[in-house]
């Protein structure tokens, strides 16, 4: 997922919460450097994956997608599901702190299918509103919410992933980054990262004004739904990590070590901009967990993470979509 960001001029005065939660234009040379990182992460992970794949035997992987036991695929199937209801805890979020009001059910549905769609094709900037339309358009919501939403999401995403990387980061980074640097510098990455989310929480509880940071304006919720923020967002990434972690043998990863290298990974493929961190998810995964697990192991558990995680509710979110096309559709309680 990616930040939105408004186009709208600037306020002199505070404005209503349902003003555009963040303002401003980016620079004309972002969305260049925003290419040119991607396309060097994605080179970069996919020397890394065929580096993998050079003595993995294909059969070997079926082998061990197959080996998973049965109880273990339901577990990570009933934690993807138990996921995405709390994905659509972000609408939820964003639509109280822009003082709109809709039924709980409909907010879950049209926050189900826009995650849904995200994940799996990346470019929330145009994937997000136009899941969101299709229903939202049918509910009767002012659509000029859309992209304020997408923004808040955003920003809700960033704070749970600040705060879980940085605690790991500082407290007890893998050994395995010692590759790309000295294990201070993680702890001091760590550190800065959790206090990136320490000073938004402050910020919400203590500005009563839009904060200007260079060409953005961002409209601080109150500390309570800002608290809200950072518990939602870890408790997802959590979770999203945990149904990885199911579909690995057991004892193969210590759930902390895994951790670790989801979030970074995660990380590197938002930076990336690939259409669902395909590839550099993957590729980054690979690298981080060298010598933690058999390549082919790896590779299945990978494999199965994208069909349970991804592939299914996105083939769930557009029958959802093709169904509030049917006639009556938009008058169902």
């Amino acid at each position: 997922m990616t930040h939105d960001r408004g186009a709208i001029p600037i306020p002199d005065e505070v404005p209503d919460p349902a003003d555009e939660i963040v303002e401003g234009t980016p620079p004309r040379w972002l969305p260049w450097a925003e290419r040119i990182l991607g396309t060097m992460l994605l080179g970069a992970a996919l020397w890394v994956i065929g580096r993998e794949l050079h003595d993995v035997n294909g059969l070997e992987v079926v082998r061990a997608a197959a080996a998973v036991p049965r109880w273990q695929l339901g577990l990570a199937v009933a934690a993807t599901v138990l996921n995405y209801a709390v994905m659509t805890g972000y609408d939820h979020l964003a639509l109280r702190q822009l003082g709109r009001v809709l039924s709980a059910w409909r907010i879950s549905v049209a926050g189900f299918v826009a995650f849904a769609v995200v994940n799996s094709l990346g470019f929330a900037l145009i994937t997000g509103p136009w899941a969101r339309l299709r229903f939202y358009k049918r509910w009767g919501v002012d659509l000029a919410v859309l992209p304020q939403v997408v923004a808040f999401n955003a920003i809700t995403v960033w704070t749970g992933l600040f705060a879980l990387l940085g605690a790991v980061l500082a407290i007890k980074p893998e050994t395995a980054l010692q590759a790309w640097a000295p294990l201070p510098f993680w702890r001091i990455v760590g550190a800065a990262m959790l206090g990136t989310v320490v000073l938004y929480v402050y910020f919400a509880a203590t500005m009563q004004h839009p904060i200007r940071v260079w060409r953005w304006t961002l409209h601080m919720p109150n500390v309570r739904l800002a608290l809200s923020q950072v518990t939602l967002s870890s408790t997802d990434w959590l979770l999203v990590a945990w149904v990885l972690w199911l579909l690995l043998p057991s004892g193969t990863v210590p759930f902390g070590t895994l951790l670790a290298a989801f979030l970074a990974a995660q990380l590197i493929g938002l930076l990336s901009h690939v259409p669902g961190n395909l590839g550099v998810f993957e590729g980054t995964m690979l690298s981080l967990l060298h010598g933690e697990a058999p390549p082919h192991v790896l590779i299945a558990g990978l494999l199965l993470f994208r069909i349970i995680f991804y592939l299914i509710p996105l083939a769930v979110a557009l029958m959802a979509v093709a169904g509030s096309a049917l006639p009556g559709a938009a008058k169902r309680p």
